[in-house]
């Protein structure tokens, strides 16, 4: 994708331009007139599974990436402002939308998120004792039950 913008920029467009213009040559950056963008999404759709069929790759839904973006930015250490700016860079007017419709999370990954909200939340110590019986044997959990007085 990096060189693909590249050699877009390289042919003249700028950041205002669509990322996959409307063309003779899908797969090239090259344009005879303007960078003109498609009125629909059926063309891009029918470019990235051309395109994934030419390099033996698994055709994936162009919205596919609007869920890895927010994912993306989920993760990045930045305030709601920019959020929202890059939110709006996926045709998004408010980030809620791109929150609601692409933020989901899968089990492994909720649980991860509350296990290190709850790692905040317990005292160092405390934890680093909680983390010592619980992967101790049971035959020292049962000890440190008697010594615990349980």
């Amino acid at each position: 994708m990096i060189d693909w913008i590249a050699d877009l920029k390289a042919h003249g467009a700028n950041d205002d331009d669509p990322l996959f213009p409307k063309g003779p040559n899908r797969f090239s950056a090259k344009q005879d007139t303007a960078f003109e963008a498609w009125s629909s999404t059926n063309p891009i759709r029918e470019i990235i599974r051309e395109a994934t069929e030419m390099t033996g790759e698994q055709y994936f839904k162009p919205h596919s990436v609007r869920s890895t973006i927010e994912q993306w930015i989920e993760q990045l250490p930045i305030g709601a402002e920019q959020k929202k700016a890059l939110s709006q860079n996926l045709g998004h007017e408010h980030y809620r939308t791109t929150a609601t419709y692409y933020g989901k999370l899968d089990d492994p990954r909720k649980l991860a998120l509350v296990a290190g909200i709850r790692d905040k939340l317990v005292d160092p110590e405390d934890q680093e004792l909680y983390e010592l019986i619980r992967n101790a044997p049971p035959n020292k959990r049962d000890a440190a039950k008697v010594l615990l007085g349980e």
